[in-house]
């Protein structure tokens, strides 16, 4: 979402194995063993991205089988 609004990206959808290699470098072993057992999980990261540091809130669960992440970047500074 964008001031609200969803945005699409020109880009062609995650397969299963896709998101589960984006994720593996993002979250620690203890966190996916508990994702196995679940099904669901909520965390925070830090990602390093040309030279600048974000912060990131994920959400791992799965739909109809198959895994799923949600991924917000959190500003650093509250917006006015």
């Amino acid at each position: 979402r964008q001031h609200g609004r969803m945005q699409f990206l020109d880009h062609p959808k995650l397969c299963d194995s896709d998101v589960r290699n984006l994720i593996t470098g993002l979250v620690s072993r203890e966190i996916l063993d508990r994702f196995e057992v679940t099904k669901d999980a909520d965390l925070s990261a830090n990602v390093l991205l040309n030279g600048c540091e974000y912060r990131l809130r994920i959400n791992l669960f799965l739909n109809q089988s198959q895994l799923g992440v949600c991924m917000r970047i959190i500003p650093d500074q509250i917006p006015d």
